[in-house]
């Protein structure tokens, strides 16, 4: 084994780019995230979150939740959960209010919550103007400064302008968690599916990807229907056209042909009624259905190291099949003898010629690459698929990259 320090070119840090893709469908008062189904077994589900969620890490997979009991629940549990014990730092989790804090737990209490953490998407309805509806219009009140700072982008972000007010608008708000997108929802990547008995009906594109939900398919092909908020994860859908005029359901708790506010049924939904506001309409829209795309942005430091074998180096092993034979040699000084090792290594260089032996020559596999920090303590070890053949004429250099 040799130890080699990288160079100051050797060693890169860069931003990686990636963008995941999600597809949702809505059907049903049913949804699925990429087509997936969640299996159950009795009343636990595979990854431990119901359909249509994600679960943040994955962790507790095909698991029995059970965070155990006691003062020390490690001891009973089969499934991994979040603890800390109650200190003079106050430390706890968001769930555990202050007064909690103080009255249920002593000191030197374990605090405990539980995985998985899972998200998924909503649905917010805000109807038009209405003074029993106002709980809902915190939501729209909510992101105007929001929408203020993206209206550099298009003027279909203005709060309240010549193309609508949006406080007296009817609209679906659909919210996205930034455990999908990551940074940012990827411009140019959103794709909204209106259908009506099973066929495509309308569909909304980010063609300019500014933001703007513009209808490609549909009656109204070029119209806005609503704006998209990459940073935050919503897209705001006011368009109020007809999609197909001789098509009537219940929307809203209305027969009413359908339009775009009206998207996203099935989803679960935020706000006054919310528990109803999902189970009537998505049983009265039993011909609608819909499904949206959109890829996220996730930002991922890596880090690439050059590691070289340069020639006439690492030409030695330790590896004991490395020595051929080992012979112990004595040689008379006057009367006493002197007695050293004479180690034979082994020659793995063929011939052209059938039954001949080539002239030796220092050969080595390389099959692993160590990576020490500053105090020789080992990182990390990159192992090669194949073993790479090294003699004395041959430099290398090996690529190693490793995210954070």
């Amino acid at each position: 084994m040799a130890l080699y320090r990288f160079g100051k070119d050797d060693l890169m840090v860069n931003i990686l780019r990636t963008h995941p893709e999600y597809e949702v469908l809505i059907a049903g008062g049913s949804y699925f995230i990429n087509n997936r189904t969640e299996q159950k077994e009795g009343t636990t589900f595979e990854r431990g979150v119901p359909q249509g969620h994600i679960s943040l890490f994955e962790m507790n997979i095909n698991r029995t939740i059970n965070n155990g009991t006691g003062d020390k629940p490690w001891e009973n549990a089969t499934s991994i959960f979040p603890f800390v014990t109650k200190d003079g730092s106050g430390g706890a989790f968001k769930t555990v209010s202050t007064s909690q804090f103080s009255s249920d737990f002593n000191y030197g209490q374990v605090i405990k919550s539980k995985y998985p953490l899972s998200a998924s998407f909503s649905k917010i309805y805000i109807p038009a103007v209405s003074a029993a509806d106002e709980n809902n219009k915190k939501f729209i009140y909510a992101l105007e400064n929001t929408l203020s700072e993206y209206t550099h982008m298009s003027p279909h972000y203005r709060f309240s302008s010549s193309l609508g007010d949006k406080i007296n608008q009817e609209m679906s708000l659909i919210t996205i968690p930034s455990i999908f997108y990551g940074s940012e929802i990827k411009p140019g990547s959103i794709e909204l599916d209106f259908y009506l008995s099973g066929a495509l009906a309308a569909r909304l594109q980010d063609t300019k990807r500014n933001g703007e939900l513009i209808e490609t398919i549909g009656s109204n092909v070029g119209k806005v229907a609503g704006v998209a908020l990459y940073n935050e994860g919503f897209f705001l859908l006011t368009g109020s056209w007809d999609i197909k005029t001789n098509h009537r359901e219940t929307y809203a708790e209305t027969a009413q042909t359908p339009k775009w506010k009206h998207f996203g049924l099935g989803l679960p939904s935020t706000g006054q009624d919310a528990a109803n506001s999902i189970g009537g309409e998505a049983e009265d829209a039993v011909l609608s259905s819909f499904s949206f795309k959109f890829k996220g942005t996730n930002k991922i430091p890596t880090m690439t190291m050059f590691a070289h074998a340069k020639k006439d180096e690492l030409n030695f092993s330790n590896n004991p099949t490395f020595i051929q034979k080992t012979t112990r040699k004595a040689d008379r000084i006057s009367s006493h003898a002197f007695t050293q090792s004479e180690e034979v290594i082994k020659n793995t260089t063929k011939s052209v010629f059938d039954g001949q032996t080539a002239a030796f020559e220092k050969t080595t596999y390389i099959s692993k690459i160590g990576i020490y920090d500053e105090n020789y303590n080992l990182l990390g070890v990159a192992t090669l698929a194949n073993p790479i053949k090294k003699t004395e004429d041959r430099d290398y250099t090996f690529k190693l990259k490793l995210d954070f």
